[in-house]
C-alpha cells in the first residue's frame, strides 16, 4: 500500500510540475499579449484532453477489474456451494480460483487509494 502511495504523489507531483513549468515559461516568453493567450489556451486544451483521456482509462481499467472480481467471487461462492453440499470440487481449480481472486483483490484495492 505504501508503494501505491508514493506511486499516486510521484504522478501528481510530475503533473503539477508539469503545468507549473508550462505556465511559468509560458508568462516569461517575449510575445504579444495576443500569441500569449493563444498559446495558453492551446496548453489548457491540451491538459484537459490528457486529463480525458487518462480518465478514461482508469474507466476501462476498473470495469475491467470489477468484472473479473464478480467472476471469480461467483466462482469461489459456487465452489464454496459444491463443497458444502458434499460434491466433489477439482482442487486445482478452486486454488485457481482463489490466486485470482486475491490478485483481483489487490488491483482494487490498488486503484481505490
Amino acid at each position: 500500500m505504501a508503494n501505491s502511495t508514493r506511486t499516486k504523489d510521484l504522478v501528481f507531483g510530475a503533473l503539477f510540475g508539469s503545468v507549473v513549468g508550462a505556465v511559468t515559461a509560458l508568462l516569461f516568453a517575449p510575445k504579444s499579449g495576443k500569441e500569449l493567450r493563444s498559446d495558453i489556451a492551446a496548453q489548457a486544451a491540451n491538459v484537459s484532453e490528457k486529463t480525458q483521456e487518462i480518465a478514461r482509462t482508469v474507466g476501462e481499467k476498473t470495469s475491467e477489474l470489477v468484472g473479473k472480481a464478480k467472476e471469480v467471487t461467483l466462482n469461489a461462492a459456487g465452489g464454496i456451494r459444491s463443497i458444502k453440499s458434499g460434491e466433489s470440487q477439482i482442487p486445482g481449480k478452486l486454488a485457481e480460483e482463489e490466486i485470482a481472486a486475491s490478485e483481483a483483490a489487490q488491483d482494487l484495492v490498488i486503484l481505490g487509494k
